[in-house]
């Protein structure tokens, strides 16, 4: 008994490293949201800090069209964030066969 709770805390400090890794790995990590055709761009890392936003000269003069295409950007690259996220833990599910946790990320 002393053995398994020893390896189920070895499982759980690899785990607990392991997600470590993938955030940071994900917070340094950059996507391009984009709308409007690429007419609004917005560079966005995976803790959903915005670093850049382009915007075309076509769209400046006017206000309501843009302000729409901004937020379809950022929209856009929050999605892509959180495909890259949900991802990555899927695949540490998967390298884990052994954790035996039913349904997990499921």
């Amino acid at each position: 008994m002393k053995d398994d709770i020893q390896d189920l805390l070895k499982h759980a400090t690899k785990l607990q490293n392991q997600m470590q890794e993938a955030q940071t790995k994900l917070e340094q990590q950059d996507v391009v949201g984009a709308a409007g055709g690429g007419l609004v761009e917005v560079i966005m890392n995976g803790r959903h800090d915005v670093s850049n936003v382009k915007i075309s000269e076509e769209v400046m003069d006017d206000k309501d069209i843009l302000e729409d295409l901004i937020a379809g950007a950022i929209n856009d690259a929050v999605r892509k964030v959180d495909k890259i996220s949900q991802e990555a833990l899927e695949n540490m599910a998967v390298a884990m066969p052994n954790m035996n946790i039913p349904n997990f990320m499921r």
